[in-house]
């Protein structure tokens, strides 16, 4: 269960304090994400966690939903795309297809299998 951390009494402290909060135990940390671009971040005990950190927990459900009510807000993932996104790489996609190279008196074009593999390889 990814779990967005908002609760201000975690922030800025180490894993090694944050296991000795007695409504934490029994819950074990198996990844932290942090920042806008989701960097991992080492799991060890001298670590810091700060509010905005994403942390994927591992344990019995109960005890999952317990420091998840003590920490505060659980990260849902959605299956939504991000359209803005999608309709720039679509519009890349478009002028791509639209290059043409002339090479003496041949006319090279980039057909729309090509644009889009190279579209895709770019924007994954």
């Amino acid at each position: 269960m990814n779990v967005f951390i908002t609760n201000k009494t975690i922030n800025n402290k180490i894993l090694e304090d944050i296991n000795n909060i007695p409504d934490i135990r029994s819950v074990f940390i198996v990844k932290i994400k942090r920042g806008f671009i989701s960097t991992k971040i080492p799991i060890v005990a001298r670590i810091k966690l700060h509010c905005g950190d994403i942390i994927t927990l591992t344990g019995l459900t109960k005890d999952i939903k317990r420091v998840i009510k003590f920490i505060d807000e659980t990260d849902r993932s959605t299956n939504s795309s991000d359209v803005t996104f999608l309709s720039a790489v679509i519009a890349i996609d478009a002028l791509i297809r639209t290059i043409m190279l002339k090479v003496d008196t041949v006319l090279l074009i980039l057909s729309t299998a090509k644009g889009s593999l190279i579209t895709g390889f770019v924007f994954g």
